[in-house]
């Protein structure tokens, strides 16, 4: 039984699909037969519908070019400590989330770990800041594993 009922839909659906299909390409080759371009686009408006007209963008103001040496004079100088490398105290710990600190060290710069496990660092353990070849900033911390870390402030 219900098979006869998927294969009356089908063939419902075949029917009314052949009669649609059959009657456009009629309709259409005759306007493919005018060789006038104006007036072959003027038969398929006339049988598909004129298609709805669409304003011109306005033209705003223009946008000033970005004074790239000034940009670059407002970046904040990166200290000669993180180019060369320096040794420091923790002197606060705030935990985030995931099991990520951040680190308030005794000359007043704030850290963030970047990546989490090991043990805990605790305040007054000594870090040495160390750059790699690529940028990432690393605290190696005696006793534990080293932490990647970036400079909030």
């Amino acid at each position: 039984m219900m098979i006869s009922v998927y294969r009356a839909a089908a063939l419902s659906t075949a029917l009314v699909l052949g009669i649609g299909a059959s009657a456009v390409p009629g309709q259409a080759q005759d306007c493919r037969s005018i060789a006038d371009p104006a007036r072959r686009l003027a038969c398929y408006d006339q049988q598909q519908g004129a298609p709805a007209a669409t304003p011109a963008p306005a033209a705003g103001p223009a946008r000033p070019e970005p004074d790239h040496a000034a940009l670059r004079e407002a970046k904040a100088p990166e200290p000669a400590a993180l180019k060369s490398g320096f040794r420091s105290t923790i002197a606060g710990i705030s935990p985030k989330s995931f099991g990520l600190y951040e680190l308030r060290l005794a000359d007043g710069s704030v850290w963030s770990t970047t990546t989490s496990g090991g043990e805990r660092p605790a305040v007054g353990d000594a870090v040495t800041y160390r750059r790699s070849m690529l940028g990432a900033h690393f605290f190696d911390i005696k006793g534990r594993r080293s932490v990647t870390v970036r400079r909030e402030r």
